[in-house]
């Protein structure tokens, strides 16, 4: 799994997003463009024509008063100005708008479009930085809606209600936990793009009442010009007083500086522009450094884990330094061991051995090798082969009595089972076709051997006799005797 996270994170990054459209990152970029354009149009001179027009307006109002005043002709070519400005007026409404006019128009709309596609996902959590940053657009839009109501134009009051409504929403929903948008949000998105259509439809078919509102400009100014031909009197001077100090009013706001709100406000949209730009460029880009070296980390820590538990498992199971079968069990189930702890008994027990003891005069006779009947309390009337295949050569002292270890391999287990107390002969010499006789009726005469043979008739006489290889009940008779005679066996005791 941290793999699988380190190579995604290397490609595109899950917690950045889906990468984003390019219909977003257009709307993004002229986003960026039409704040920078609104900044410019702040910050850089009055147009020269809305200049003209200011101090036309004041010429006009000047001439008025003094044509008021002194009754000379300078009104009246003020007035014919007035009347070709409305004209000049009426013209640019009735024809085709500018393009810039309309870019700026379907900037709004795409604008608003992307804001309402944006509403329309599942919103993401924002920091502290970008509640901040909302909290200013909100402010921002506040200002602008409380400047329109000012001005009192319908459009731009409708306008600057839909921006706080949206900002308002947007602020909202970045407060929250990630959601579905909410009814109030999807409503202001769907009213912004409804105001920007209506902007973009007002600059290539302008409304009627616009038109008309354009041509009664017109007929007013050539009525006043009609009354200033005609009449010349004290309310004539009041009224081209009037207009004179409303026109330099005018053409002081016009030349003016804008306030400092109104560029604090533009300069604030574009930051959100290019923040909006640069949130998108993030989507779908591949993790940071630190993002990567934690995927690394995490790599690394599972590879370490997964090495250690393989180690552990190892030391789980036991391997016996032999082969064989378990015959005991040293410990409990759960106990706690180490590497000095039994665990088992193992015993081989296709590889049977028994082991004797032997006392210090019989072990001299016993060879490695010699043939070995074994023989089981357990097991009455049955022996089992087998060979010497160790004599020690050290002995131990039990009692006064030294006796030797001796180790005897049998040739097959049979039956038997290790634990046995066991019995065994050992074949220390073998002679074969041999006389021999019950160690009973061998007897002493001097520093020789002798028996009691039977003759004929009943005799009976002694016999010395020469002895060879002797077990624990017969003899050997190696001279002194004949096959087939009879020996006397003397009586216990007697």
């Amino acid at each position: 799994t941290a793999r699988l996270e380190l190579a995604q994170k290397r490609i595109r990054d899950p917690a950045a997003g889906l990468p984003p459209t390019a219909g977003e990152r257009a709307a993004a970029r002229q986003a960026i463009v039409a704040a920078r354009a609104r900044i410019d149009r702040l910050e850089a001179p009055p147009l020269a024509s809305d200049v003209a027009v200011a101090r036309l307006d004041v010429a006009r109002a000047v001439a008025d008063l003094q044509s008021a005043r002194a009754g000379r002709p300078q009104a009246v070519a003020a007035a014919e100005l007035a009347v070709a400005a409305a004209r000049q007026r009426l013209t640019l409404l009735t024809s085709a708008p500018s393009r810039s006019a309309i870019s700026a128009a379907q900037l709004e709309l795409a604008k608003a479009t992307v804001d309402q596609e944006t509403l329309l996902r599942s919103p993401a959590s924002a920091g502290p930085a970008a509640i901040a940053a909302a909290d200013l657009a909100v402010a921002a839009a506040q200002q602008r809606l409380s400047d329109a109501l000012a001005a009192g134009v319908p459009a731009d009051v409708a306008a600057a209600r839909a921006d706080v409504a949206r900002l308002q929403s947007e602020r909202d929903t970045l407060t929250q936990a990630p959601a579905i948008p909410t009814a109030a949000a999807r409503l202001a998105a769907q009213l912004a793009i409804d105001v920007a259509q209506q902007r973009l439809d007002e600059l290539r078919h302008p409304p009627p009442a616009t038109v008309s509102a354009a041509q009664s400009d017109v007929a007013r100014a050539r009525a006043d010009l009609a009354t200033l031909r005609a009449t010349r009197g004290v309310a004539a001077a009041r009224a081209a007083r009037a207009a004179l100090v409303a026109a330099r009013a005018k053409l002081h706001q016009l030349l003016r500086p804008a306030l400092r709100d109104v560029v604090a406000g533009v300069r604030l949209d574009l930051r959100r522009a290019q923040a909006d730009l640069a949130v998108l460029r993030q989507r779908g880009a591949p993790a940071a450094a630190i993002d990567l070296a934690l995927a690394r980390l995490k790599v690394d820590v599972a590879s370490a884990r997964l090495a250690l538990a393989a180690q552990l498992t190892d030391r789980l199971t036991v391997r016996a330094s032999a082969r064989g079968t378990v015959t005991g069990v040293l410990t409990a189930t759960g106990a706690a061991v180490d590497p000095t702890t039994p665990l088992a008994r193992i015993a081989d027990i296709d590889h049977l051995t028994v082991t004797l003891d032997l006392s210090e005069f019989d072990v001299g006779r016993t060879r490695a090798g010699a043939a070995v009947l074994v023989s089981v309390d357990a097991l009455p009337g049955r022996e089992f082969g087998g060979r010497v295949i160790d004599v020690g050569r050290t002995g131990v002292d039990n009692g006064g009595v030294v006796n030797f270890p001796v180790v005897i391999a049998l040739h097959s287990r049979g039956a038997l089972r290790p634990g046995m107390t066991a019995a065994a002969r050992i074949d220390v010499a073998r002679h074969r076709d041999v006389i021999r006789v019950p160690l009973g009726a061998v007897g002493r005469t001097g520093s020789g051997a002798s028996v009691m043979v039977a003759g004929s008739g009943g005799s009976i006489a002694r016999r010395a006799v020469r002895l060879g290889l002797a077990g624990s009940q017969l003899v050997e008779v190696r001279a002194g005797l004949r096959a087939g005679e009879r020996v006397v066996i003397a009586p216990r005791g007697g």
